[in-house]
């Protein structure tokens, strides 16, 4: 194992899934590479598309902020990595959070990806999916799901 894909979002990276990819890493002499995934399609913006006060709210969005925060989140997990000497890089990129993940684990060529399960409300799971369902069931290396 060489690479591992670790996705964090706006929140950062919980404790376990570090513990887990922190181990890993340190056992195979793996490398991580930390994903933040700003998403394209809100939920207000899905369930209400004709609304235009959401439309013009998110057109409006200045995307260079949005991955100066992104890369800002990244640099911030990449120090607990490198503070224990793991490699680690860091990537920001934009569109279908589930969909991104799984191309950037194929472009990457990465050997497992290691992501929190992260507990969605039923409407939303109904609504928009599961982005930890839809990279289990999608992605063409291991994944390992942190609850």
């Amino acid at each position: 194992m060489k690479k591992i894909l670790v996705p964090i979002d706006a929140l950062g990276l919980n404790e376990k899934t570090f513990n887990y990819a922190r181990d890993l890493s340190k056992l195979y002499g793996a490398d991580i590479l930390l994903l933040n995934v700003v998403s394209s399609n809100n939920m207000a913006s899905r369930i209400t598309p004709n609304i235009t006060m959401y439309n013009n709210y998110f057109d409006n969005i200045d995307m260079q902020d949005t991955f100066k925060i992104s890369n800002q989140i990244l640099e911030n997990e990449k120090l607990k990595f490198t503070s224990v000497g793991i490699e680690c890089s860091i990537k920001s990129d934009i569109g279908n959070i589930a969909l991104v993940i799984i191309d950037v684990s194929e472009e990457e060529k990465v050997d497992m990806i290691i992501m929190p399960d992260k507990s969605d409300s039923a409407i939303k799971h109904f609504l928009l999916g599961n982005i930890t369902d839809k990279v289990v069931h999608h992605a063409s290396v291991p994944v390992l799901v942190v609850k």
